[in-house]
């Protein structure tokens, strides 16, 4: 089984990155491959970019169409997801077949999880927000979710003030999420 971590966040340090580093630990541990996928080099959508197709956008189908199941960590900004994940998502909604159906994406019945760590809401918007996206463009959206608050002493340390307990928190999402998917 292969599981493809998305972090809505392209900084490297990002709490979600870490939140990802994490999930591909747990992962792991039960024998199951991870990658964090990188596609910071993603151009902004554009329709007059679609053909021929680049060579960005169709290393990041191949990697969504390899993996078995999709695991997004989401940050908020501004109470919504990011714009570079929105713009992965649009890239990745498009169809990929003549008949231009929304289920020849490589998105459209895939399988996902969904984390997010932010502010006082633990990413709530953002996590809400990418699960109606997600079921939206043909994906099942896995009902266990993880969300992090972080506190004032965490975004000033820029790290986590337990990250045993976050790492723990992470590892039963992916049992939850793998036993989900075998499901």
């Amino acid at each position: 089984m292969k599981i493809l971590l998305i972090c809505g966040s392209l900084r490297s340090t990002s709490f979600n990155m870490e939140l990802a580093q994490d999930a591909k630990k747990a992962l792991e541990a039960m024998d199951i491959k991870a990658r964090i996928l990188p596609y910071g080099d993603l151009p902004l959508f554009n329709q007059d970019l679609e053909a021929p197709e680049l060579e960005s956008v169709s290393r990041i189908r191949q990697e969504i169409r390899e993996a078995d199941g999709l695991w997004f960590f989401t940050p908020e900004y501004n109470g919504m997801i990011t714009g570079v994940l929105k713009n992965l998502l649009d890239w990745m909604s498009r169809p990929t077949a003549p008949d231009y159906t929304r289920a020849s994406s490589v998105l459209y019945g895939k399988s996902a999880a969904i984390s997010g760590a932010g502010g006082r809401m633990a990413a709530k918007g953002s996590r809400e927000q990418l699960a109606i996206l997600l079921k939206r463009l043909g994906v099942k959206v896995c009902p266990e979710e993880y969300g992090l608050a972080l506190t004032p002493e965490e975004f000033s340390t820029d790290s986590f003030t337990d990250p045993d307990s976050v790492a723990e928190a992470i590892a039963s999402q992916a049992r939850e999420f793998i036993a989900w998917l075998k499901g």
